[in-house]
């Protein structure tokens, strides 16, 4: 099955992101006016999509795969290339990025911990870890029984997480975080 997909597009318009069959095999993106580059994928992973891209085009985040199907959340810039992010101090071994910052700072997206996912945030200082764990060490922020099990949006500014989970009555909601200042 030969196909490609393009997942998102920065907000200037200038840069396209996502996944290429078979010529570009792994994420890729597509400046405006361009032909595709081929972004890879981790060392010795089968595969890997881009999922989001900064304001300006210059950061790209999503997961690569490897050939058991365990993904692995990237941050991709033109100095760094590819960079795994590392969730083991967290506990997180499979975890997929889903949203980036305006200006690339900040990660959105989720993990699978006890076989069930949860919400994860990322930044250079912090590193990876559980986005209910940084609400309330980092913000005091009260989560209110919620289970945040995906993050799958950031706003431009990162004050702003959208994704879906459990509510405190054990239904499957889309919730919004807006962090304090």
């Amino acid at each position: 099955n030969q196909t490609s997909s393009a997942a998102a597009i920065s907000s200037n318009g200038a840069m396209i992101v996502g996944a290429g069959h078979p010529v570009l095999t792994g994420a890729v993106s597509w400046p405006t006016g361009a032909s595709a580059t081929l972004l890879g994928k981790l060392p010795g992973d089968a595969s890997a999509r881009a999922t989001a891209v900064s304001r300006d085009g210059t950061v790209i985040v999503g997961a690569s795969t490897d050939g058991a199907q365990v993904s692995r959340a990237f941050v991709w810039t033109q100095s760094t290339g590819m960079v795994a992010l590392d969730g083991a101090a967290a506990g997180l071994r499979q975890h997929v990025a889903a949203g980036v910052s305006g200006d690339g700072t900040i990660v959105v997206g989720w993990a699978t911990l006890d076989n069930a996912d949860i919400a994860i945030v990322w930044d250079a200082k912090q590193g990876l870890r559980r986005l209910d764990v940084a609400l309330a060490t980092e913000h005091g922020t009260d989560i209110g029984g919620w289970k945040l099990e995906r993050a799958t949006a950031i706003s431009d500014d990162g004050r702003t997480i959208a994704g879906f989970g459990t509510d405190p009555l054990g239904q499957t909601e889309g919730w919004i975080v807006r962090l304090p200042d």
